[in-house]
């Protein structure tokens, strides 16, 4: 015999009441350990797409030891079962295959509305035509008669239906792989034509409250009404998709969502004033502006690929945080300027940023979108996809060189306690090794790298060097650098590193200051300072 208990401790509900467990005689159950059944339920698994994919082995075991299942009870709110009254349905057993309802649920509502509907009319035959058997005109006026329903808004269930089936997802919790979930795709295979079987689950994590595990039995939950009324619906629903992804946890915070409000107010600021700008069309941009509406580019295809992937803490770092930060640099970069130029861009982003964060943000991106004119809902705007002229992967290149540039100067200042330094000598790398680094790249060995380098005669008056170089790219695997002009982009910055350091900035000068001019690499210029 096989003995089932319950664990002796407190189960403790959503609303801190203790909850009593009642043993009940004379079950009915749901027989999952059908061979046949099973079969089919593997078999719509492996066609599914499962996030993470990670999840698929747990599937496939609880696809193979899932038995009989307790499907009833005798108190509470559900369905009478058909064939036995004094039961009521199991929620966990009558509540995987919903998702088909809704697509005809407004027309039932509908019907309900305007008295056409009787309840005790719609049978199984019903429902047989609606979401099992193919289009039939005739069934559908021999189902009018037998319901009462108009042929043609039977027609538009069928419709519906076939429309929204298969439904490509089902999200929710991974504790509940072990029966909701695994019960969604027996029960699918079970009632519906192979056509119809579902596509895909994405199955996400728990919470955790400051860093413990919320728990019913424990008492301690977040109530999300209390959270809201706190900091606002959307904040709310941006931390949550901030931390969670795939099926990790997200762990609750009061002093991290504080921070996250001061943030999205800062954004409902930020394109509160772009909304004012024009974006004149045909100006002329500078290298700081294309590479902003490039990095724009970036967070759109980052974002979009994240979503499809259900993972929504890295779309939430490429729609959110990504651009923030772009952002500040941008404003940093720019600061003093007030052309044109830079209203057109910060205009285009505004008009970008507020569609990419009304799935995050949704109440506070509508408000915004109407600030800026946007027609209709932002919800029902077209999603921003990547303008194929603010592509250019070298600007984007040459900012970060920038960027680590001013890093490297912050840090040899630091560690060679330089605080007093008044100039700062920057070497670029010479022709000759990035003509290394690109035969290398294609290359990827030794003696084919070198012997194609040693055709040429400028690359022979720097044989050892030359050697050293590429066994050093080999063994560091650097292969993919992309070209740039180093001095050009130094010189076109030059007057904001200077802002930014402190420092009278001298690039490349006769003068080989410290004898630091031949340590200069491609993208890893040498620096003396003094």
């Amino acid at each position: 015999e096989i003995m089932y208990e319950f664990a002796e401790k407190p189960v403790i509900s959503r609303f801190g009441n203790q909850a009593v467990i009642k043993i009940i005689h004379d079950q009915w159950f749901i027989d999952y350990g059908n061979p046949e059944w099973k079969e089919k339920a593997r078999e719509a698994l492996a066609n599914m797409t499962i996030y993470p994919e990670s999840r698929r082995a747990q599937f496939e075991a609880v696809i193979e030891w899932l038995d009989k299942k307790a499907c009833a009870r005798k108190v509470g709110l559900g369905t009478p079962l058909p064939w036995d009254p004094e039961w009521v349905i199991e929620s966990l057993s009558d509540s995987t295959i919903y998702m088909a309802y809704y697509t005809i649920s407004r027309h039932i509502n509908q019907l309900r509305k305007e008295g056409k509907l009787n309840p005790e009319k719609l049978t199984r035959e019903f429902f047989d035509y609606i979401f099992r058997e193919e289009f039939n005109e005739k069934r559908e006026k021999e189902l009018e008669e037998k319901t009462g329903i108009p042929a043609e808004t039977i027609h538009e269930m069928k419709e519906e239906f076939e429309y929204w089936y298969p439904l490509d997802w089902r999200c929710s919790a991974k504790d509940l792989i072990p029966n909701h979930l695994t019960f969604f795709i027996f029960n699918h295979t079970a009632i519906f034509r192979k056509e119809h079987w579902p596509r895909g689950i994405a199955v996400n994590g728990f919470g955790t409250l400051e860093g413990q595990k919320m728990s019913k039995s424990k008492g301690n939950v977040l109530n999300f009404i209390d959270a809201i009324e706190e900091n606002g619906a959307d904040v709310v629903r941006l931390y949550i998709m901030s931390l969670a992804e795939h099926d990790s946890d997200f762990d609750w915070r009061r002093k991290e969502v504080g921070k996250l409000r001061r943030q999205v107010e800062r954004f409902y600021e930020l394109i509160s004033e772009f909304a004012s700008y024009e974006a004149k069309d045909g100006v002329e941009l500078k290298n700081i502006d294309k590479w902003m509406l490039h990095r724009l580019n970036k967070a759109i295809e980052g974002a979009t690929k994240a979503l499809e992937e259900f993972r929504t803490r890295t779309a939430v770092q490429w729609a959110f945080y990504t651009v923030l930060n772009d952002l500040r640099w941008y404003m940093r970069r720019t600061e003093g300027r007030d052309d044109e130029a830079k209203r057109y861009v910060l205009r285009k982003l505004a008009e970008v940023w507020v569609r990419l964060m009304a799935p995050f943000t949704p109440h506070i991106s509508e408000e915004l979108w109407e600030k800026l004119g946007g027609e209709g809902f932002v919800s029902l705007a077209k999603w921003p996809e990547p303008v194929e002229e603010w592509w250019n992967e070298t600007v984007e290149a040459e900012e970060q060189f920038v960027q680590s540039v001013i890093e490297d100067i912050k840090e040899i200042i630091r560690v060679a306690k330089l605080e007093d330094a008044k100039k700062a000598y920057i070497y670029t790398s010479p022709e000759w090794k990035w003509k290394v680094v690109e035969v290398v790249a294609e290359k990827r060995d030794f003696k084919s790298a070198m012997a194609e380098l040693m055709k040429e005669q400028e690359m022979r008056k720097h044989g050892k060097e030359v050697s050293k170089l590429i066994q050093r790219l080999i063994r560091e695997r650097a292969f993919e650098v992309k070209r740039i002009d180093e001095e050009k982009a130094l010189r076109e910055a030059k007057e904001f590193i200077e802002k930014e350091l402190g420092l009278e900035i001298i690039i490349n000068p006769e003068e080989d200051k410290g004898g630091k001019k031949r340590q200069a690499m491609p993208l890893k210029p040498a620096v003396y300072v003094e």
